[in-house]
């Protein structure tokens, strides 16, 4: 009886394209980078006033406060692909500096490593890693390249999601890394924070890695009637859309006629 069932399952396997080890059935992990914060306004770094570097999970964070909500909100839109177990918060200093971006994206690297050491263990399976960064957390998330580089490219992300992220000489090369399977970049033409970013030589900072890589989506970004502001890319306004836009994007691209090199034009409501 038993074969036959197991003849069965090879059966509509073959037929149908099933997989026992779908995507569905992956282990998840989620990781959410901030920006540049309000204590950036006092340059140099204090350990009583900013904060130190942290993987905190979901059932660590504050109620109703900074990342809990928005953790709440892509599990409530997208629970397969954001289950609030998943969930992880980086906290760093939030200083505005290029150097101490670079140094507690190492402190990210070791995070992300033990927790799927961690997930290795008791599922026997890799996560699906997706991490979403607002602001200049882009351009930490970015520099795990580099990191991984260094240890034999251990980790391999799924998706790399970048909210207005300011791009720099420093790390645009980097979106080529195999680091990245997938990387969406969003931006907006109202967004003159994320151009205001001077890099060296008082250069500004661009919206899109266009001269870089095939594999980012740029994403052009708006509300009905205007674009997004800097800050509206991690409201809960937007967040509550990113699941299912997110899902039309990879539907779109998946398309033989879609052209990499075109913006997709994302319209929210």
């Amino acid at each position: 009886m038993r074969k036959n069932i197991n003849i069965l399952i090879l059966v509509l396997t073959v037929l149908f394209g099933l997989k026992a080890d779908s995507q569905d059935n992956q282990p998840r992990l989620n990781i959410w980078v901030h920006g540049t914060t309000i204590r950036a306004s006092v340059p140099i770094k204090f350990s009583k006033f900013h904060n130190s570097t942290k993987l905190m999970h979901y059932s660590e964070l504050i109620f109703n406060q900074g990342a809990c909500p928005r953790a709440e909100i892509l599990a409530k839109n997208d629970p397969v692909n954001f289950p609030l177990d998943s969930f992880y918060l980086f906290r760093w200093s939030g200083l505005l500096n290029r150097k101490e971006r670079e140094v507690v994206s190492c402190d990210l690297y070791k995070y992300l490593i033990s927790k799927v050491d961690e997930i290795l263990q008791k599922t026997g399976k890799y996560p699906i890693i997706t991490i979403i960064t607002h602001s200049h957390g882009g351009n930490i998330a970015l520099y795990l390249a580099k990191i991984n580089e260094k240890f034999d490219s251990k980790l391999k992300i799924a998706r790399l999601i970048l909210l207005a992220c300011p791009v720099q000489y420093g790390t645009a090369q980097l979106v080529n890394d195999k680091t990245f399977d997938q990387i969406y970049a969003f931006y907006s033409t109202y967004d003159i924070i994320q151009i205001m970013a001077l890099q060296p030589f008082g250069r500004p900072s661009l919206r899109k890695f266009s001269k870089f890589s095939n594999k980012v989506v740029h994403v052009k970004t708006a509300w009905k009637k205007r674009g997004l502001w800097h800050n509206e890319f991690k409201g809960l306004s937007f967040l509550t859309k990113i699941g299912d836009a997110l899902k039309q994007i990879e539907q779109t691209i998946a398309q033989p006629t879609w052209n990499i090199n075109q913006d997709y034009d994302l319209i929210v409501s």
